[in-house]
């Protein structure tokens, strides 16, 4: 947890090297969890108060203020949690994030799916694919030929091509 502009920013991980333990639907749980809380609910009366309307939004008569935003990353190569969402993943995933093939806007896909009634407007995903195993063992390589002095190493590298995140997901 670090604390930027005066705000907690929060990452939170579902782990288990054991697989069949439901680390998918409980990360996928939690983050839907996590952006419902983060919309409130608007009176109609109240509308005209809001001071910031970009993060108003509107599913059929109800209106919501949205005070953050949710990205959850999917670490597995077998990619269950855009198909947990019922959401295409497009062309890009986490492999080519951590590459550096593809900036992270490029691969972040949005998980609402209000019209067909899963209202989702805060909850964001940046999937993954097979193609995580090639960027893990090419991540591995770099991590170990790095000199011990810069400190680097796999957690480094994630911190490093995953900090844009951090702008706008908390």
């Amino acid at each position: 947890m670090t604390q930027s502009s005066g705000k907690q920013d929060k990452v939170l991980a579902v782990v288990n090297r054991k697989g069949g333990v439901a680390k998918t639907t409980t990360a996928i749980n939690l983050a839907h969890g996590l952006s419902r809380k983060l919309m409130r609910r608007v009176a109609p009366k109240d509308l005209n108060k809001i001071s910031d309307p970009d993060n108003l939004y509107q599913y059929q008569d109800t209106h919501y203020y949205l005070m953050g935003h949710v990205l959850l990353i999917d670490f597995d190569p077998q990619g269950h949690c855009a198909r947990g969402l019922g959401i295409d993943t497009g062309k890009a995933d986490i492999g080519d994030v951590l590459l550096e093939q593809r900036h992270i806007t490029e691969a972040v896909v949005s998980a609402d799916r209000a019209a067909e009634g899963f209202p989702r407007p805060n909850l964001w995903i940046l999937p993954a694919s097979d193609n995580l195993e090639h960027a893990k063992d090419i991540l591995r390589a770099q991590a170990f030929a790095m000199p011990s002095t810069k400190n680097y190493g796999l957690v480094r590298i994630l911190e490093d091509r995953l900090a844009v995140a951090l702008e706008r997901f908390t």
